[in-house]
């Protein structure tokens, strides 16, 4: 099927980044839409491969990279490694030159096939404030063995715990979040994802943070 004019938009890039993961085999968990930073963010792609939470952000050809710095910038405040995916028209632009050098750069090229410009660089150095923005308060609970406000946990988590032990209790706080849901689309994925497989593997956002 030709692909000469066609137009790919988020939704597309996503399940053909999708694809790719599931194709690798080394995802222990995939999610789509994962709200971070006390869920002010979303991360438009998120999975753990090992014991690495790695993001991509999605800038199809019918987005603007105007916010791309500023989104790259409070992934990398969390994510061990961080991609941004962007169509191939914004590959020279200012804002995708002025990315760290940590970032990596998946391009969509104009057949849709997505190409690795430039590999992530793993990081692990952190603010823990940071770091227990990605717990939901019982996360918090089961961490510190105590109960109290967000505000109290947090402290205290930041206070008493390494950032080896958040890390690795972050791991295991989504995996029991999404871990089922990953589990259905796993199952139920066949030859490639599609739009309901995405809506399976959504990100939940709300009443379980405070």
């Amino acid at each position: 099927m030709s692909t000469t004019g066609k137009i790919f938009d988020a939704t597309y890039i996503k399940l053909v980044l999708l694809d790719l993961l599931l194709k690798e085999g080394e995802c222990r968990l995939i999610v789509n839409e994962l709200p971070f930073l006390k869920e002010d963010r979303w991360a438009d792609l998120f999975c753990i491969k090992g014991n690495d939470l790695i993001a991509y952000e999605i800038k199809s050809e019918l987005d603007t990279v105007k916010t791309l710095n500023s989104q790259i910038s409070d992934y990398q405040k969390i994510f061990n490694k961080v991609y941004a995916v962007i169509s191939e028209k914004f590959v020279n632009t200012r804002n995708v030159k002025e990315l760290s050098k940590y970032v990596g750069i998946i391009v969509v090229k104009s057949d849709g096939i997505l190409k690795c410009k430039r590999n992530a660089t793993h990081r692990t150095r952190f603010k823990k404030k940071d770091m227990v923005s990605l717990l939901w308060k019982k996360d918090l609970e089961m961490i510190s063995r105590q109960n109290g406000t967000r505000e109290t946990l947090e402290r205290y988590i930041v206070e008493h715990v390494s950032r080896n032990t958040i890390h690795e209790k972050t791991i295991d706080a989504l995996l029991r979040r999404y871990g089922d849901s990953y589990a259905l689309f796993s199952r139920d994925c066949r030859d490639y994802a599609t739009i309901d497989d995405l809506k399976t593997i959504t990100g939940l956002k709300g009443k379980h943070y405070l």
